[in-house]
Formats: structure tokens, sequence, C-alpha cells
């Protein structure tokens, strides 16, 4: 960038600044506009050689702070896409597009691609359009990818579009040399069958600096196409060609315009405007334009290109070296010559356009008060305005004008001028009275399923402000809002100005009845010597069955609703043939999010079983119970930073003779990585998150239920047959079940509890007290709420220690507020109580600190994250800035005594943000202090580091024998001479348990 200087050196008072680092060594700096003087609200992206990292750099940007009138007149016109290449997504790898949806219905938006960094936002190239531009290098192979839109490449039973227009501002930086070779692709779409390309090609050997530009289209495929390109060679005469220079900004508009009578004659014509002139055009040729499935993109190709001079299928991959802005697609329209030559002018704020200004001095009146409209022109021949006010050229001198109205109802008034062959228009609208709410509705079905979303879209006009209820609020400024009621629940809108209000309702039904695409009970079993079918199959795969040997049983169970489970081993899930089931249980869908549900009985807690497989161990999907541990597993490729194990104990809940509710959830969407969460009897037991991005969890390998060898991360792997009992087995494709659902799954299945609460007693003091069935050697919550919501529940009395003869009830008593208007109380089975667990609240307690530099301390962060991740007290290797060089420093648990236990496992909240080679590493210590073990787990700086707070589960190594020992969590850093080091390694709510 140039005329750049450093100006400042403390990064933490230059406001939002994101540094990002890229793989070539660079300091990327996205800068936003607010703490530019008075530039708008965008970012500016700088990539500044690491050397520089310490300092941050300030250039003399020049982008422009004029109205919006350039894109004010495009956004008239109504593009059915609208890219203005200044708006990036929050996740700054993606282009927000101004108008424009996808296939899908939601809003369009383009992907960042990139061989070596991503393009760059810089300066916008139209002058009076405010934003900025979207820059591209040839040599990084940088380019922008246009997801499919029915508006470009997506129409299923198109008839074929009578007309379109594709608009664009482009400044070429550096030119193509002469040869095929060297073409730089300016936007391409479709490919030799149906293809348009806009790009450029060398005229000069050498350093040119002038090249010729081509648009070329073709459609080779459908016969109501008509015109004169049939099958065979491209047609040359099909491409238009204009001359462009290095450095130059250029308005280019390419028109695909068919006569009025198109279906009786199908023949119409291509025309090319740059700079708002016709440059070139191709007459009575070109028939209807066909959409296509074939990708789009802008500054590289993205697959079969056509060219004036034929096609390419192959290589090479044309980029393009320039700046790209305000990008267009106009859906079955033609603009005309007046309309295109209009955008130029006012692109570029020429005098020659008649209007500059035209506003109100009010937005909203009441009905019959004054309004005052003024302008601001150049020279014009006829000035007028609609709704009957007419001529106002007499109001006119100097160049400004005013008039003033008392309008009855809301109006746009339009201001229209000409000026030679220029015809220019410009509106403004006010709302009189109150507001008007024209649409209040759901965003698609008004029906979801427990814990699901359904989107709220409004469009209201003369309001100052919007609230919905209940439970919503204010959503001012937005036009629609994502909820998820628990029930069934009726919304009230109600848009508010000074000039009153107005409400509108729309209710959305929440529905709990939760249909698995694949779903099997054993109560449908009859006879399992003959191939039987899934209770509900809504996938494409209609030869699967269940066959294998086992026995049914009838009886009843501590779920009550379950009367009926088959006995394995070798039960299968399989397919028929073999051979017609390969991608997953849904069809090819493995690239999308899935929850599965089982219930089963475990038989015994000891050795190890596949309960359910799916894929293999290269992609796959498995359920495996190892003695009472049960794992959820899923992964893409045999890496271990594509896989995730999440675990729970099955101990912790009930015995082996009892039947488990069982959910897991593979969530592939989350921040390019994968998700495993598992449910059991309807509480959240666990969740991880891969390391490497995972974006498939199903390979090649058929499923098996009840047995099964080859699962994620077990190669080998040599499983026992399972002789437990199997229930049921329900598979959702593409729906994260979440925790009220998956409550809603359990309690259809579980009826009455495994126990129950037998008596409540209160007396004259709400001093309440409950007595339920227990059994020996578990443990027992008493939670409390005030409205039965899903997450008011509070924790009134934890772990009551069930009484020790099994014909003895367990009984609790809990003070219940005398204010109280309802209060609820339920008694949960949980887990044993934990060896330790604390949210450093009261302190450090008996927890020790050793070592050198900045050493652990105890307090409220203000660094690093900021706050502790629960309460207000936290750990940190320095809770106020950096940590130093050379800090070694060990936080040590007091002493834990796990008693018999041969499984433990710790649990807590972490944040990190560390410089490279420096980091954290826990260990197992001797009573005495003396290093059992050191976990092989590193958190290191740089690959590690997080956002905010980070919660982390691991399985502490089995001690032999079982004995006393301490976790210690120690920090290290070397002696660099980098002053950047980072705010170091924070801990918080530590647990650790059976």
């Amino acid at each position: 960038m140039r005329n750049c200087k450093v100006v400042a050196r403390d990064f933490e008072r230059m406001g939002p600044l994101a540094v990002i680092k890229t793989k070539n060594s660079l300091i990327r700096l996205i800068i936003y506009g607010s703490h530019l003087g008075p530039l708008p609200f965008i970012p500016v992206i700088m990539d500044v050689p690491k050397p520089l990292f310490g300092a941050f750099l300030l250039c003399a940007l020049t982008i422009s702070t004029l109205a919006q009138d350039g894109q004010e007149v495009v956004l008239a016109d109504e593009p059915d896409i609208y890219y203005t290449m200044g708006k990036l997504t929050d996740g700054e790898d993606a282009v927000f597009a101004e108008a424009g949806v996808d296939v899908g219905g939601a809003d369009l938006h383009a992907r960042l691609d990139a061989e070596g960094d991503l393009p760059m936002l810089t300066d916008g190239i139209v002058p009076t359009a405010g934003d900025g531009a979207m820059m591209f290098d040839a040599g990084e192979g940088q380019s922008l990818f246009i997801a499919d839109s029915p508006f470009t490449n997506y129409t299923p039973d198109n008839l074929g579009v009578t007309n379109r227009t594709y608009e664009l501002w482009f400044q070429p930086r550096n030119l193509p040399e002469t040869g095929e070779d060297n073409r730089q692709i300016i936007y391409m779409e479709g490919g030799t069958t149906r293809g348009l390309t806009i790009y450029l090609d060398g005229t000069q050997d050498g350093d040119p600096t002038e090249a010729d530009l081509y648009v070329m289209t073709t459609n080779l495929a459908e016969e109501a196409w008509g015109g004169e390109a049939g099958p065979g060679a491209t047609d040359p005469d099909f491409a238009v060609r204009a001359t462009v220079q290095e450095g130059e900004t250029y308005h280019l508009v390419y028109v695909i315009d068919k006569p009025d009578d198109v279906r009786e004659n199908l023949n119409g014509d291509l025309i090319g405007y740059l700079n708002g002139e016709e440059f070139g055009r191709v007459d009575d040729k070109v028939g209807l334009w066909f959409d296509h499935t074939d990708d789009s993109g802008i500054g590289g190709r993205y697959g079969q290109t056509v060219f004036h001079d034929g096609t390419i299928t192959d290589g090479p991959f044309y980029f393009y070296d320039g700046v790209v802005d305000e990008f267009a697609v106009y859906d079955g329209r033609s603009l005309t010559a007046e309309q295109i030559q209009n955008h130029y002018l006012t692109g570029i704020g020429s005098d020659e356009i008649p209007i500059d200004e035209f506003a109100a001095d009010a937005a909203r009146v009441a009905a019959g008060a004054d309004l005052t409209l003024s302008w601001e022109v150049n020279a014009f021949d006829t000035l007028t305005i609609n709704n009957d006010v007419g001529d106002v050229s007499g109001n006119t001198a100097d160049g400004k004008g005013s008039i003033t109205l008392q309008p009855t109802a809301s109006t746009t008034y339009t201001l229209h001028a000409t000026e030679g062959d220029v015809d220019q228009s410009k509106s403004v609208s006010v709302h009189v009275g109150p507001p008007v709410i024209r649409t209040f509705e759901v965003s698609g079905s008004s029906e979801i399923r427990v814990g699901g979303l359904a989107t709220l879209a409004w469009n209201a006009d003369g309001e100052t402000s919007v609230t919905i209820e209940p439970d919503i609020g204010d959503v001012s400024g937005s036009s629609r809002v994502n909820v998820s009621p628990t029930t069934t629940t009726t919304y009230t809108l109600t848009a508010t100005s000074e000039l009153g209000s107005a409400s509108s309702e729309v209710t959305v039904t929440v529905s709990t009845n939760l249909i698995p695409d694949l779903g099997w009970s054993a109560n449908d079993v009859e006879d399992l010597t003959v191939e039987w079918l899934p209770t509900n199959n809504n996938t494409d795969n209609d030869g699967i069955f269940f066959a294998g040997e086992g026995a049914l049983e009838l009886g009843v169970s501590n779920f009550a609703n379950i009367s009926a489970w088959v006995n394995s081993p070798a039960l299968a899930l399989s397919s028929n043939p073999a051979d017609s089931w390969q991608d997953g249980l849904g069809g090819p869908v493995t690239q999308g999010n899935v929850s599965w549900e089982m219930v089963f009985r475990p038989g015994d807690y000891e050795g190890i079983h596949t309960l359910f497989n799916t894929g293999g161990n290269g992609d796959g999907t498995a359920f495996v119970l190892e003695g009472s541990v049960l794992d959820f597993r899923f992964q893409d490729a045999n890496a271990d930073d594509q896989r995730v194990i999440v675990s729970t104990d099955l101990a912790e809940i009930g015995s082996n003779s009892d039947f488990y509710h069982v959910v897991g959830v593979a969530d592939i969407d989350s921040a390019n990585t994968g998700t495993a969460t598992i449910y059991v009897n309807g509480e959240l037991r666990a969740e991880v998150t891969s390391a490497g991005t995972i974006n498939d969890w199903d390979g090649g390998d058929l499923a098996e239920l009840g047995t099964g060898n080859n699962i994620p991360g077990g190669n080998p792997f040599n499983p026992e047959e399972f002789t437990g009992d199997i229930a049921l087995f329900n598979y959702y494709e593409g729906l994260l079940l979440g925790p009220q659902q998956v409550e809603t799954l359990f309690a259809a299945q579980a009826g009455a509890t495994g126990f129950q609460i037998t008596s409540i007693e209160v007396d004259d003091t709400n001093l309440v007290t409950l007595t339920w069935d227990s059994a020996p050697g578990k443990f027992y919550d008493v939670e409390v709420s005030g409205d039965l919501a899903t997450n008011s529940w509070q924790t009134a009395m934890r772990a009551i220690t069930a009484a020790p003869d099994p014909a003895i009830v367990t009984s609790a008593s809990v003070q219940s507020p005398a204010d109280a208007a309802a209060q609820y109380m339920r008694v949960r089975q949980v887990g044993p109580p934990p060896f330790l667990e604390t949210s450093f609240e009261d302190g450090m307690g008996d927890w020790t600190v050793v070592g050198d530099g900045t050493v652990w301390e105890f307090g409220t962060p203000t660094s690093g994250p900021g706050a502790a991740n629960t309460g207000s007290g936290a750990v940190a290797t320095g809770l106020a800035g950096d940590y130093t060089d050379g800090t070694v420093t060990q936080l040590r648990t007091p002493v834990i005594d796990p008693g018999e236990t041969d499984r433990v496992k710790l649990e807590f909240s972490y944040f990190l943000q560390a410089a490279e080679g420096h980091g954290g590493q826990i260990s197992i210590l001797e009573a005495d202090g003396t290093v059992i073990q050191s976990l092989e787990k590193l958190y290191l700086g740089g690959q590690d580091d997080t956002s905010e707070w980070t919660q982390e589960a691991i399985r502490l190594p089995t001690l032999a024998p079982a004995r006393p020992f301490i976790v210690q969590f120690a920090f290290l850093s070397t002696e660099d001479g980098d002053p950047n080091n980072g705010a170091g390694w924070f801990i918080d709510d530590v647990r650790i348990g059976k």
C-alpha cells in the first residue's frame, strides 16, 4: 500500500483491530473505518511483514465519503443480484450480496478462494459509491465463487430467459501477455455447452499497456435456443470486443436482449457497453438464454469455459489481476442504453447528469402537515415531480429548488429530469400517519420441532421502533429474527412512531412429534427368521433390512414404554443387495449433520462391544461400549485430528441390567470442525470438538447394529459379541437434536422414571420434605424451578447418598420461599460426587503454586478472557497482562483420594493466548509430588489459542494400584526476547471425579 507510516505501537488503544497470522509469515490487519476519521464502517485489510508486527501501519487511504449515489441508481433499477464487493461476512471468508438469494432461499454469499492469501478489500473504484472493492492478484490464484442462485445458474424446469443484463466496474492492474495461456477471467458462468465469459486477452508481447476485452456467450444444447449457434465449434461471431488500458477504470454492461415476440421470433441481440457507450453487438442471432448447473465466479475459472476462439475444458485455470466493484445481474431484463448511461454518469459523479440531490425534510409527517421537498440540479431540459405536482422548473434557481406540500397518505415522490439524451430520476418516500405493518409472517414453515428454529419476518413503514413479544423485545433496525419456542406461541409485533403504533400477530406451532428418517423398534418384530424393514423409512435406501439371530422378549423394563427388545449377538443392520448401500443411511448426505438414537440394555459391564457402526475406520460413525464406558465416535479420514470421541460412564447412571436411552449428535458444520455430543436418559453428558476439519462421517463400509469391528479409531479393533438387548434405533438426517428435543424423545420412551417420589410433605414454614424410591450406592439431586422451563431448573441439594437398604426410601427437605408464586421440585439420579470441584470463588484453598517468572495467581481476570468463566474468580499466569519470558510455573491440586476407582475424569475450562513455542501441560503426580505421567496433549501457543473460555474433558490414566494423586497444570515460556507473549493460560471450573 502506498503512503504508509508507523503511527502507533499500542494495539489495545486502536479499537476494533483484528490480527490474523497468514501462512506467508505476514500479519493481516483488519482495520475498521470508525477509527480512521470520517471513513465509513468498512474493513480495510493490510498484510504487514512479520518484523513490523510491533507497529500498526496507517496509510493514506482514499476511500470516498461521498453519498452512495452510484449504488442508489443501480438499486433503483432492482437488480436480482448485487455485490457491492466491499462487504465481508463475519468470518471474512465470503462476500455478502446486497440483493439476491441462493437456491435454498437464503441471502446470497460468494466464497473467497485463493491458492495463496485471500483477495483483499481495497478502495472503491466507483467515486460515488462509498465502500470498498475487491482486489484480485492473479499470482495468488485469487477468485470469488458465486453460490448457485435461481437468478444465474439454477432454475428447475427452466424454459429459457428472454433477457438478461450483467453489470460491473473493473480496473485492470497487470494486463496479460499475448497467448491463450495468459488470459484473465473477470467473470465466468456456465460451461462450454451453455456459458458466458468476460475476459482479457493480451495484444502485445512483453509488458503490455493495453489488452482486448471480450464478452463471449454460447448455447449448444437447447432445441428451443434458436439463433444461429448450433452444435459444433464455438462461433466467434458470438463475441463482442473492446480495448482497455492498464490502470484505467471501466464500467461494463453486457445485455442479452430478445424481441418482445420471443416465442415466435427466437433471434435476439448481444450488446456490450463500456463507460456508457456501446462498443459491440451481435444482431439477430441469439435466442433464449438457459440457466445451467455449472459454476459461476468472479476473477477466476471454475470449470469448462467458452472463448472467442474455442473452448477449454481442462487447464489452464486463468485468474484476474485487478479490481472489481459493484457487480449486478438483472435476470429477465435488458437495461436500456439510457439506463446504462445513467448508471455510468452517476457512478463517476459527472456534471452531465441533471440531478445531484433530491430529499424531503421529514421521513414521517401527520396527515395534512407541511412537507418540503428540495433538490439540487445541473443543467436540464425538463424537471417534473410525479403525484400531480408537475413541472417544477419554475421553483428552481441557481441549481436549487424546493416545494412545500401537504400529503394525506404515504407517498413516494420522484423527481424526473432530462438533459439531451440523459434521462434521470430520483425518489424519496414519506410516511404519513402511524406506522403500517405490511407483512408479519413466519418465513418458511410455521410448524417446528421442539428445539427447532423458526424465522419471523416483517415489513413495516413509518416506524421508529419495533418490538416483538413475548421474550424477544426490541428488534428495531431488523427485518427478521430467529425464535425457538418450547411450546406453541403467538408472537405480537408492534411498530411505534411519534404518530402512533400498529400491531400484528403470528403463531409458531411447536410439534413434539419427532419422526426419524429411518426408525426401527423391536415392538414390530414378529419373527427374526425372515427379513423385516424399519418402522419408518424416508430415505432412498429401500433395501435396508435387519437380519440375525436372537430372541424376542416381552416385559416391563425400567422404561415404562419399552415392552420388547431383541437379544444380540449376531443382530446386524445391513443392506440388500450388499453393494446397493454404500454412502450413509440416508443416501449421499454424509456431508451434513446427523443425529442417532438408541435404546439398549448392556447385559454386563465387561469386555468391549460395538453397538452400532457405519462407514468404517476411514470415515465412519459408531457407538462403542467398553466396560461401562459408552463412546460416541465419528470421523472424516483416518486421522487423529479428524476424529471425535465423546464418552460417558453408564455406571454413574445405572446398572448393567437397566435400559438406557442414548442420543449421539454429529455436528460437522461448526466452525469447519466436528463436534460430538452424547445424551443419556435425556441429560447432556459430554461434548467434544475435533482439532481438524471434518466434512464427512460415513465411508463405503456397510452399517451394522449390534456387531462390527471397523470403527473410528479402532484399527485393529476386536470386539466381543454383544449379548445385551436392543429395543430402538433411529436416524435423523440433517437434524441436530438439542436438549429439549432429546428430553422429549426420552420422555416418550421412559414414561415413568426408574424411581418415583412416593410422598411430599409441607409444613407451616414451607419446608418441603420429599421421599423417593432409591437404590443402594446411587446419588440424587433435588432441583427446583419457578416455571418448569427447560433451562430454569436450579440445584437445591446435591449428591444425596441413597439409603443403604434397598427396602428403605430416601428423604430430603428443601425450604421453599414463602412468597413464591409457584414452586416445582424434581429428583434426579446423578453420578457420584466429585473428588474435587471448585470454581475458585473463595480463593485457591489447598491448591499450591511453585515456579519462576509469572507464577499462577488467583483473582478476577482483566486481560485474556477479561472475566472468569463463571462467577468472578479464576487462576491464571497473570491476571492483568502478558506473562514474561522464562516463566516456569506449576499449579497443583490438593491430594485426591479416588478410593478404589480406576476410572477418573478431569474436567476444566481454560483460555489460552501464548506465543509459538510456549504453552502448558497437565501431569499426574504422586502424593509426594513425584511425577507419575505427563499427559500427551499439549496446550501450545498459536495453534491451540482460544478466543473464549473452552471446556476440556480428559480421562486420566489408570493408576495401578489405585492410590492418591495430584493433578498439575504446568506453564512454560522460553527466553525468546519477543515482548508480545500473550495473556497466558487461565483455568476455571475444575472438576475431578469418577
